[in-house]
């Protein structure tokens, strides 16, 4: 397991000391040694991680929100550069071992976060802010036990070992303020009390006894389960279900009494941004749980670490849907805005916006001598000068043509729309799966400047190390 929260925070000096020393005796004769350097009492972190994310994502969302010659939030970053994101055995990674590779600053296996192949337990930046005396958090948009917010609390071989995952965040790591989605991996089956859009709890629950098993459980185990709820606010942990909830709390009282949060919104994952209104409003945008996680963290004098993950721009370019990778990006892009925003009344913080992988390989192209309005989804993909294998007419020709042949009544309207809708598709992908290019990757604040050119995503882990004092300094 992890290690948890091992030092109070009243003794943030002491603990710096004791850490400083620690890593010094263990590291004597390696070449190395890894030593606290001064840094500012309150020095933060916000690392925020669109999933998924990658360069032509980043221009299909600037052209549709601000034009091609605006700029986003996360333009604005002082400092960028890009990062390389293969797998300790695989050049296609998956958000576990990538997100074990920012969390920990090593390579791993595909499917596996915080450890590596051979069984041993890795220490995160979380952990480390921890040890610290700091204050935690991890947000995002899936489930709070997927694979990216996994990484920085918990060690598993398989990102599919949903109960030890919660249990790791619960016992051993105990992020502060948790935000996100998956209740029916907390959920009793038996639960009388639930919240508003459970319906039932025997069938919404992942918490079956066959499930349990599956997990490593005995039957006996499995049968006298009775969810993690009870086992979370035991531990501390303020446990609430809606955006309502979660505006209602008071987040100085909270630190006050060092009662630690635990948002779960949705059963499964958290709905797509352009879904929000129609069928999921109780849920909160990324944006509004970001926010609240900076009002309870910035309470500790001793500063904090907060992982922001936009998980959604993954799943909608898996499924090659432009219209849910556009909105839920810009959903991202205003959470960074928040970050920023914070940064500057606090600017011992250190802001990093990265991705952990690429997903669908978009290529955006629009009809040449055309710019979309703004607000429009940038997916027409044609050139209307070309003519298709074995066509005796350029597609402008052919689309003309349809235009003669509806005013004619040789077809319906409605006949035309749908063979032009063939020409125009949800964007070009060339994958519906993780590829391996390189990703994006923006800072600003203290040890932003480490952040130039191509680097591999086990330096983010360093860049975060920096920022927080402890350097490596050559024996």
């Amino acid at each position: 397991m992890k290690s948890g929260q091992l030092i109070c925070k009243s003794h943030y000096r002491w603990s710096v000391m004791l850490l400083a020393m620690t890593l010094m005796l263990l590291l004597l004769g390696t070449g190395k040694v890894e030593a606290v350097t001064e840094a500012p009492e309150q020095r933060n972190i916000i690392l925020l991680i669109g999933d998924g994310l990658s360069f032509s994502t980043i221009t299909a969302t600037r052209v549709f929100k601000v034009g091609p010659d605006g700029d986003l939030a996360m333009d604005t970053l002082e400092h960028h550069g890009w990062i390389s994101t293969h797998a300790l055995n695989s050049l296609v990674t998956g958000s576990a071992s990538a997100g074990t590779a920012i969390a920990t600053g090593r390579k791993t296996n595909n499917g596996m976060v915080g450890m590596l192949p051979d069984g041993t337990e890795l220490d995160s930046i979380l952990d480390i802010a921890q040890d610290m005396g700091k204050s935690t958090g991890l947000v995002t948009t899936s489930r709070i036990t997927h694979a990216t917010p996994a990484a920085f609390g918990a060690s598993s071989a398989s990102r599919g070992n949903w109960q030890d995952i919660a249990t790791d965040y619960i016992f051993e790591s105990q992020p502060d303020i948790l935000l996100g989605g998956g209740l029916r991996f907390w959920l009793d089956d038996q639960a009388l009390e639930h919240s508003n859009f459970v319906t039932d709890p025997a069938k919404d629950s992942h918490r079956v006894m066959d499930r349990l098993v599956k997990q490593g459980l005995t039957e006996a185990e499995a049968l006298a389960d009775n969810g993690l709820l009870d086992d979370a606010r035991e531990q501390g942990y303020e446990v609430i279900y809606t955006s309502q909830e979660l505006a209602s709390l008071n987040m100085v009282d909270l630190s006050a009494n060092e009662k630690k949060v635990l948002g779960l919104f949705s059963l499964s994952h958290m709905a797509y941004e352009n879904d929000r209104e129609d069928w999921a409003s109780h849920e909160p945008h990324l944006v509004t749980m970001t926010k609240a996680a900076l009002d309870y963290l910035n309470q500790d004098q001793d500063g904090f670490f907060l992982m922001v993950e936009a998980a959604r721009i993954d799943h909608a370019q898996h499924g090659n849907s432009l219209v849910n990778t556009i909105h839920d990006t810009v959903a991202f892009d205003k959470a960074v805005r928040a970050a920023l925003d914070f940064q500057k009344n606090n600017p011992n913080t250190l802001v990093i916006v990265t991705s952990d992988h690429d997903c669908g390989n978009l290529a955006l192209e629009w009809p040449r001598g055309e710019f979309p309005a703004i607000g429009e989804i940038p997916f027409k993909d044609i050139d209307l000068d070309r003519k298709e294998r074995g066509a005796t007419m350029t597609t402008r020709e052919l689309l003309s043509k349809l235009d003669e042949l509806a005013v004619a009544g040789t077809l319906t309207p409605e006949t035309v729309t749908y063979i032009k809708d063939l020409f125009y598709r949800d964007g070009v992908w060339t994958s519906g799966d993780h590829t391996a290019v390189d990703v994006p990757i923006m800072a600003t604040g203290p040890g932003a400047e480490m952040i130039a050119g191509r680097m591999d995503n086990t330096d983010v882990f360093e860049v975060m190390k920096t920022a927080l004092g402890i350097a490596v300094v050559e024996k």
